[in-house]
């Protein structure tokens, strides 16, 4: 959970590696973050992996490549502020000697996949990451997101029928696991039937996971409390960041709820390598708290779902597991109730 990664950058990613990049004689694949180099290692095809590579930029120095692809992660927009390698930018600083060398490993061509205009907007003061963008703006060619998949044979812009084709996706589907932010889920219903034909499968796991945002209260929202009544296994979780599916060999990811009435920009990836990569990246390890493949629990005192708390203390990456009511000492009747007792059960993910 501590280090960062961008669903959406590593899909695009997939778009150019399957597409105009496919036949590149070498070519490097780098990111800041390990998390997000793991999903980039994951897009490189097995016949091309004497000449291809892909990293961390710290791991990648003293390579080059004809072609290098840097993928910042970061946009600066959502509840994670950027990190400080874009923040702090001074010379012979982390970010400056990180955008450095990964512009000094490309022999030809160097892309990069970023949010520039936040990144660079972003920048209050004029140091060697806010330069380095600002020449990036100014002497490169900017191309919009969308052309890096006009040729990409395994990632599509899904622009009508998301459920009817999540619908088709979950046909004979082995397992499944979805990531949905609070939204009336109106999509949801119509897909019941395919989950639980899924939720049958004799298997020692749950093999439907579908964590979604419980409203202020600690409620889920009545389609998840159909769909949980149904037999879907349901796991309220907060905060989630992000609108994802995993259904087996195919990766989908939404600026909206993937599941809500505005779903926005969504994406869908088919990449078995891939969509391994991401199923580690996003499962939830047991412990504190049941984790991916694990049914939940309901609260003994007002049986609301018992929640997966993520983010601790200070942005600590910790997990909490309980009721967001009950255990609550910020109301009265949650501390008449918990005097004496912790608020959350806390600890490590």
């Amino acid at each position: 959970m501590s280090s960062r990664y961008n669903l959406m950058h590593a899909q695009l990613a997939a778009g150019l590696l399957t597409g105009p990049a496919a036949e590149l004689s070498t070519l490097g694949v780098i990111s800041p973050f390990a998390a997000q180099a793991r999903l980039l290692e994951s897009l490189l095809p097995e016949a091309k992996l004497d000449e291809w590579g892909a990293s961390t930029v710290h791991r990648f120095q003293g390579s080059e490549r004809d072609v290098v692809v840097y993928d910042t992660v970061d946009s600066g927009i959502g509840v994670r502020p950027l990190h400080r390698w874009f923040t702090e930018g001074q010379n012979g600083g982390d970010g400056a000697r990180l955008l450095n060398v990964a512009a000094s490993r490309a022999r030809d061509h160097l892309v990069v996949v970023a949010a520039l205009d936040q990144l660079h907007r972003s920048r209050t003061t004029q140091d060697a990451v806010s330069k380095f963008f600002t020449m990036l703006l100014e002497r490169g060619r900017t191309v919009g997101w969308e052309s890096a998949l006009d040729h990409s044979p395994v990632t599509q812009r899904m622009t009508t029928g998301v459920v009817e084709i999540l619908a088709e996706d979950l046909e004979g589907a082995r397992s499944v696991e979805m990531w949905l932010p609070r939204a009336r889920l109106v999509g949801l219903r119509s897909l019941i039937p395919s989950l639980k034909l899924i939720t049958d499968q004799d298997v020692d796991t749950e093999p439907v996971t579908i964590w979604c945002e419980p409203d202020p209260d600690g409620y889920l929202s009545p389609e998840a409390m159909q769909a949980k009544r149904g037999g879907i296994n349901m796991r309220p979780c907060r905060p989630i960041l992000e609108s994802s599916a995993i259904i087996d060999d195919v990766v989908w990811t939404s600026t909206g709820c993937l599941l809500g009435p505005d779903p926005g920009v969504v994406l869908r990836t088919r990449h078995a390598a891939f969509a391994d990569a991401v199923r580690r990246a996003q499962r939830r390890r047991p412990g504190i708290a049941p984790g991916s493949g694990q049914l939940g629990d309901e609260c003994g005192r007002c049986s609301r779902s018992l929640i997966r708390f993520e983010v601790g203390r200070r942005g600590l990456p910790t997990v909490g597991w309980g009721c967001l009511i009950c255990d609550s000492r910020n109301s009265r009747q949650g501390r008449d109730r918990a005097a004496g007792e912790r608020q959350l059960i806390w600890g490590r993910p």
